[in-house]
């Protein structure tokens, strides 16, 4: 089955998405991921990212929390890399709570970093064409939790985002789970 025959019920329109422009910041990233809410049906979905637009409106990149929380403080994402003191394993997770003074001090500061310093860029994107576990092998592979998806007619053309949970949930109807 091709990615076009599920396109009105699974995709979310690229107007849909929560979005940025690349010249905003950290700041108006967060605003706009905590704001945003996107009715469908009876139920509200949330976001965990954002899409980055550039001045032509050409999708660049996007911004997930994790890319936020990792500019306001990269420890948080540093390895435990088993060292050890004294014969014990070091424990991160609980030392992590001496970073907290810190974090919130200094994270209104963090406001002013620019969207295109802590964005990721797309790497992989779908066409309207493309079979539908393409897709979720593209997904599972890379990690993303969602896939842009582009017009196989007009392959400059954002049409929407398919997110693994759309994608699963058509999956398992065709399963008939």
């Amino acid at each position: 089955m091709e990615l076009k025959e599920i396109i009105d019920k699974s995709v979310i329109a690229i107007g849909e998405f929560p979005q940025i422009t690349k010249d905003q910041t950290l700041g108006n990233a967060i605003g706009e991921l905590i704001g945003f809410k996107l009715k469908r049906e009876d139920q509200y979905i949330r976001f965990p990212c954002l899409l980055v637009f550039d001045e032509k409106k050409q999708l660049t990149g996007y911004i997930t929390i994790e890319n936020i929380l990792r500019a306001m403080e990269p420890r948080l994402f540093q390895e435990d890399d088993g060292v050890k003191f004294e014969g014990k394993k070091m424990d991160l997770p609980n030392l992590a709570f001496l970073w907290e003074d810190s974090f919130f001090k200094h994270c209104n500061e963090k406001q002013s970093i620019p969207v295109t310093d802590v964005m990721s860029s797309i790497d992989e994107t779908v066409k309207t064409t493309d079979p539908l576990l393409k897709v979720l092998y593209i997904m599972l592979q890379t990690g993303d939790r969602f896939v842009p998806v582009f017009n196989a007619e007009a392959p400059d053309e954002a049409i929407g985002i398919l997110r693994i949970e759309e994608l699963f949930e058509e999956i398992c109807s065709l399963c008939e789970l």
